[in-house]
């Protein structure tokens, strides 16, 4: 998977009954052991790297960038409520590329409060803004709502805590999610997804989203 297209942010995790395979690219929630803590949301996208226009044509997006403008406004928030005053800040837009895609992302940092444990931060930042929007706790309701089944695993955080005291958590899309069956066969689910503002071309978002599944599509086929 991660030769087909590599990602800073995937895992794979398996059980008897369970497997769960991710090719994300997003970061929610670095922290070390003296109370960095950091996030690098990303909202912004552009399927054709082969373009030669594809970085221009993502930087000056109006939609792309007031997409991510809110969600690093909301995890700027998130964060400030178990960050020290005054710590919290966001470096500029960036455009990186991840295996065949563009994304847009912008790096939030932080410095936790001394009584603030890490799985503390955790629990303040999540679900990952960038699968809500906002509102948050208004989206969620909408999205438990509309959509017909529940997200699983989909769009929540992978991570771990070291025994240093070093912990990093992903976003958990692009992610296939699969359950063993009584014969050993197994049903899978692959979640991808893209996010829906106002101003979003619903043709355009449909391609976005096939775009973001090609890679785990070709692991799968080959």
């Amino acid at each position: 998977m991660n030769e087909s297209n590599p990602s800073k942010h995937g895992c794979f995790w398996k059980t008897p009954t369970e497997i769960l395979l991710c090719n994300s690219p997003e970061l929610f929630l670095s922290i070390t052991a003296d109370g960095h803590v950091e996030s690098l949301p990303i909202k912004g996208t552009h399927g054709d790297v082969e373009d030669p226009e594809s970085y221009e044509k993502l930087w000056e997006s109006p939609k792309e960038r007031a997409e991510l403008t809110m969600i690093v406004d909301m995890m700027r928030n998130d964060i400030s409520i178990v960050a020290q005053y005054g710590s919290v800040k966001a470096d500029d837009r960036k455009i990186r590329q991840c295996g065949d895609l563009l994304h847009a992302e912008q790096k939030v940092n932080g410095q936790l409060r001394e009584e603030i444990s890490i799985l503390q931060a955790v629990y303040a930042c999540f679900p990952p803004a960038s699968v809500t929007g906002a509102p948050k706790e208004s989206a969620i309701k909408y999205i438990q709502d509309l959509e017909p089944v529940q997200r699983g695993w989909y769009t929540g955080s992978f991570g771990f805590i070291d025994t240093r005291g070093h912990s990093t958590w992903n976003v958990l899309i692009r992610t296939l999610q699969g359950t063993a069956n009584d014969d050993n066969s197994m049903n899978a689910h692959l979640n991808i997804g893209a996010g829906i503002v106002y101003d979003s071309d619903p043709v355009a978002e449909w391609e976005e989203t096939m775009a973001k599944g090609r890679a785990i599509e070709r692991v799968l086929r080959s």
